[in-house]
């Protein structure tokens, strides 16, 4: 899972939001793109 996140992250398609206790990963504009891209 480590390294799905990472890779991710490196693509630019999720970033992580909120305090480090707490917080959480979101999809970013780009992430969304992609995803409505493959619904087509």
């Amino acid at each position: 899972a480590k390294r799905d996140m990472s890779l991710l992250k490196k693509l630019g398609l999720i970033k992580f939001t909120g305090s480090l206790k707490t917080g959480r990963y979101v999809l970013t504009d780009k992430g969304k793109e992609i995803i409505e891209e493959t619904k087509k």
